[in-house]
Order: structure tokens, then C-alpha cells, then sequence
């Protein structure tokens, strides 16, 4: 479904609340290498909105836990 958003939605709070969504349901799928390119497409394209923080510290967090790599 966040995926169809972001092929079809033009609305930027929508296309980034996906993109962080999306990234977070591949951390709940131990997808962990997926959850973090997510978060740095996040990061690249919306610099500016509040998400993008967030998302530096998901980014973070996770490459501290694993390492980057899926488990």
C-alpha cells in the first residue's frame, strides 16, 4: 500500500508520513537493509520536513544494533 502511495500521490505530507511508514514495517519484517535505504531516500528527498530527523535517528539506531545488515 505505501508503495502505491508513493507512485500515485503527489501530496508531500502523504509521500513522506509512506516513507516512513514503509521503512518502519521493513524493520518489523527484519527487512533491516531495506528499512535503512527507506529512511535515506527519506532523508535525500525531504531534508527539510521533520520526518527526516526522525529518520536520520532510525538510520542510526539501526546500523548501531545491526550493523546494516539483515539479520
Amino acid at each position: 500500500m505505501y508503495e502505491a502511495v508513493l507512485a500515485e500521490e503527489s501530496d508531500k505530507y502523504l509521500v513522506v508520513k509512506s516513507m516512513y511508514l514503509m521503512a518502519e514495517s521493513y524493520i518489523k519484517l527484519k527487512r533491516i537493509d531495506e528499512a535503512i535505504s527507506a529512511f535515506e531516500n527519506l532523508t535525500q528527498r525531504f531534508a527539510d520536513h521533520y520526518l527526516s530527523a526522525s529518520a536520520q535517528r532510525r538510520i542510526a539506531r539501526l546500523e548501531e544494533i545491526y550493523g546494516g545488515e539483515d539479520e
